[in-house]
């Protein structure tokens, strides 16, 4: 640990480094894993009374020990809040009906805590462009709160892809928020080019929902919607792999959307 953390060792031993590896192990059960965690705690000024504070003001509003574990392994910055700012962050998401018991909760205050008020703000300005009130967004934020973290442009241009693209509606794209973590490039437009071309073709009659090909491993996506028309679309596995565009089969996004719409 002093090999790979040598800033550990501009701090006082008995005053930091003792106490806060004390704190960490007490609450980790686990020598080791206090150990990789002080590597990023020791440089924050009186960290184990803050996290202290935070992790008493967690437990007070009923969030699990086991929730409370995992925001120490996979984001232990969230503790270095002091307890005012800390607590707004939860009085914020009770406001928005999390549930302290729900494992979301947890995600939901890693997003919350990294984003400003006014970049909170101009993110549900994004949505509310797409005509999505207030509720629905915070809904989706409920049901998987990492696609809040994406940036503005991020969020416009994927919504406007599956919505002027490829006809579907906003709150329906809403409704399944995790779609929007995945990458355009790699995920979003390639297996959205199969669909159409499956629509075109006449190989499927409507437009799958959103969740039964966008979040599926690339596995089951080609077992469901390219190997299994292999043979009446040889060309499938080529628009997948973006060798072949849908548009060589004669038309084009906008185009399907006419000819399908919801």
């Amino acid at each position: 640990m002093v090999c790979s953390s040598r800033t550990i060792l501009r701090h006082s031993l008995k005053n930091r480094i003792v106490p806060y590896y004390n704190f960490l192990k007490n609450l980790l059960k686990d020598d080791k894993k206090a150990a990789l965690m002080l590597k990023r705690a020791a440089c924050v000024r009186d960290f184990h009374n803050t996290a202290a504070s935070c992790i008493s003001l967690l437990q007070r509003h009923g969030v699990p020990h086991l929730s409370i574990l995992r925001l120490l392994r996979h984001d232990v910055a969230v503790l270095f809040f002091k307890a005012e700012k800390f607590d707004e962050f939860v009085k914020m998401l009770s406001g928005m009906g999390f549930d302290p018991l729900d494992k979301n909760f947890i995600l939901a205050l890693r997003v919350v805590s990294g984003l400003s008020g006014e970049s909170w703000e101009r993110k549900m300005k994004a949505f509310k462009e797409w005509g999505l009130s207030k509720d629905e967004i915070l809904l989706a934020f409920r049901r998987f709160p990492p696609f809040m973290a994406l940036s503005e442009e991020n969020i416009s241009r994927k919504i406007e892809f599956l919505v002027t693209k490829m006809g579907w509606d906003p709150a329906a794209v809403v409704k399944v928020p995790c779609v929007l973590v995945h990458s355009m490039e790699k995920r979003i437009i390639p297996r959205c080019s199969v669909i159409q071309a499956l629509l075109f073709k006449g190989l499927i009659k409507e437009k799958p929902p959103l969740s039964s090909f966008l979040i599926p491993i690339d596995k089951l996506f080609l077992e469901r919607f390219v190997n299994r028309y292999q043979e009446q679309e040889p060309q499938l596995l080529d628009i997948f792999k973006e060798k072949m565009k849908v548009s060589d089969l004669g038309i084009g996004f906008e185009g399907l959307y006419e000819l399908t719409p919801l």
